[in-house]
C-alpha cells in the first residue's frame, strides 16, 4: 500500500502485538468484547538487509563491482576479507587460467582488461547470509554481470530488483 491509499484505522478499539504464530486464533475472541487484533512484524526484508552503519570490522568486507575496461561487462562478488586480497586472487585466477573463475574466463575468451583499480565495495557489511543474498540480488538484477553463476542464494528477478531497489543499489 501506498500512502495515497492507506486507510485511517481507528486505534482505540484495537490491540497489537508483535506476531506470533497461533495468535490468530484469539482474533474471534477479540471480537466478542468489541477489539480488533492488529500484528506488527519487527522482521522485515528491508529491515533485515538495510542497515546503513558502516562498522569498522564491516568496512573491507562486503559486496564488491569490478568492471571491465573494454566492455560494460561487471563482476559482482562477495567477500568477508579486505577487497585488496580478493583481487589478487582475481588477478591470480587470470595469470593461472583458473577454470570457474568468471573473470578469467572473460579476460582470456576475449583478451579484454579487467579494470581492477575500479573495483568498489557495494554494499559493506560483515554478515554472510546478508551479503550472499546482496550478491545474488546484485548478479540477476544486473543484464550486463559476467559471472557464471547467480550466487549462493539465486533469487528470481523480481525479489532481486526489489532487494536493489530497496537498498538503493543499481549497478546498470
Amino acid at each position: 500500500m501506498n500512502d495515497n491509499t492507506r486507510k485511517e484505522i481507528d486505534f482505540t478499539n484495537c490491540l497489537v502485538l508483535p506476531y506470533v504464530r497461533h495468535l490468530e486464533a484469539s482474533q474471534s475472541d477479540l471480537k466478542k468484547i468489541d477489539k480488533k487484533l492488529i500484528f506488527k512484524y519487527n522482521d522485515k526484508l528491508s529491515k533485515l538487509l538495510c542497515n546503513n552503519k558502516i562498522s569498522s570490522s564491516c568496512k573491507e568486507s562486503g559486496v564488491y563491482r569490478i568492471e571491465c575496461n573494454d566492455c560494460n561487462k561487471q563482476y559482482v562478488g562477495e567477500t568477508g576479507r579486505e577487497l585488496k586480497q580478493r583481487i589478487k586472487e582475481h588477478k591470480r585466477d587470470i595469470r593461472k587460467n583458473k577454470i570457474g573463475s568468471a573473470i578469467a574466463q572473460h579476460v582470456n575468451q576475449t583478451l579484454h582488461d579487467i579494470n581492477f583499480d575500479s573495483a568498489k565495495l557495494v554494499y559493506p557489511c560483515n554478515n554472510i547470509k546478508k551479503r550472499r543474498i546482496v550478491e545474488s540480488a546484485l548478479i540477476t538484477s544486473n543484464t550486463n554481470c559476467m559471472n557464471l553463476n547467480k550466487g549462493f542464494s539465486p533469487l528470481n528477478s523480481i525479489i532481486s530488483i526489489s532487494i536493489c531497489d530497496n537498498l538503493k543499489l543499481n549497478l546498470n
